[in-house]
């Protein structure tokens, strides 16, 4: 059942239907013109709408003007993956041309977004803490401030970078006793010892035990075993390197997690194995690969970037813990 949303003259709330793929395209191209971000493609916005045509009446919410366009949405998903936690994405869309009217249909669609999600979580057994995540790439400013006063914490801030695989990848210089080994299920406890050493002193370390990382991690179609890789040195764990490749992105490797234990930083290990998990990329005829680097970790950063990564934009997310 749907919120009741409050009146807007010369606009109609309604939930989204499959005929609204159009006018929602038109609405983010808007808004991602006004935020300087690059949009969806088209492509994968149909996919969407089509992926999820039965439940486009219970997640989301549009706001139409008298002509029938789209001037705002709300749009939520749900990852049932993680073990942690009950996880859901809010998605909002404003039109620059009615940003500025009050009431603010931005800080409406949140409180829509949270309400119905509180409703659809209690369908759900309460073992597990329920989160509400703003994920987005703009950095508008009066929107930060309105989710802050929703009562949004910001979680992270990641600068999304990517490598062309054309380009040469070094062999960085390594003593004897530096030997790689790809994911196995014997392996699973050494990568996770790593990771453990590896990140345990960044800011909003989880604390996961090794069956809820394992989980998180490495149960989804997208994760790729033959390209993860632990790195030994002297047969002891010193780093590691988590990859998978989307199904709509089948040319670019995405390492999704990477680490070196502290007392092996500084040697090139991590260029060391960066490099190597690339030349598995290539071997594996990807075209390129990406990752994510938090912002607050500039020392990560210097080794992708010397090793030939861009950066192509700046992800954030903010959450909501919502029982």
């Amino acid at each position: 059942m749907q919120n009741v949303m409050p009146p807007l003259p010369g606009y109609t709330w309604r939930p989204l239907a499959s005929t609204d793929t159009t006018v929602y395209e038109q609405l983010i191209a808007a808004c991602a013109q006004a935020d300087n971000i690059v949009p969806p493609r088209g492509a994968d916005v149909e996919q969407q709408f089509s992926d999820t045509a039965d439940r486009l009446p219970d997640q989301t919410i549009g706001l139409f003007d008298a002509q029938g366009r789209l001037s705002a949405s709300g749009w939520i998903t749900f990852d049932d993956r993680m073990q942690h936690e009950y996880r859901s994405f809010l998605d909002v869309q404003v039109a620059p041309s009615i940003r500025p009217i009050t009431p603010a249909p931005e800080g409406l669609l949140l409180t829509w977004g949270e309400e119905r999600t509180r409703q659809i979580y209690q369908q759900c057994p309460t073992s597990r803490p329920c989160v509400l995540r703003l994920d987005f790439y703009h950095q508008n400013q009066e929107s930060l401030e309105r989710y802050v006063d929703a009562g949004f914490i910001f979680a992270l801030a990641e600068d999304e970078m990517r490598r062309d695989l054309s380009l040469p990848i070094a062999v960085p210089p390594q003593p004897p006793g530096v030997a790689f080994h790809s994911w196995s299920a014997e392996l699973a406890l050494a990568f996770f010892s790593v990771y453990s050493q590896a990140f345990r002193t960044r800011p909003g370390f989880p604390g996961w035990d090794e069956a809820t990382w394992r989980h998180n991690l490495t149960h989804h179609d997208a994760f790729r075993p033959e390209l993860s890789l632990l790195l030994l040195v002297d047969g002891r764990p010193a780093g590691f390197a988590l990859s998978a490749v989307e199904s709509d992105e089948a040319d670019i490797g995405h390492i999704i997690q990477m680490g070196v234990i502290p007392a092996q930083r500084g040697q090139g290990r991590g260029s060391a194995l960066l490099c190597e998990v690339m030349r598995h990329f290539t071997a594996a005829d990807l075209r390129y690969a990406a990752l994510d680097v938090n912002a607050n970790n500039p020392q990560a950063r210097r080794v992708y970037e010397r090793n030939g990564f861009q950066h192509t934009k700046r992800f954030s997310s903010y959450r909501k813990t919502l029982s």
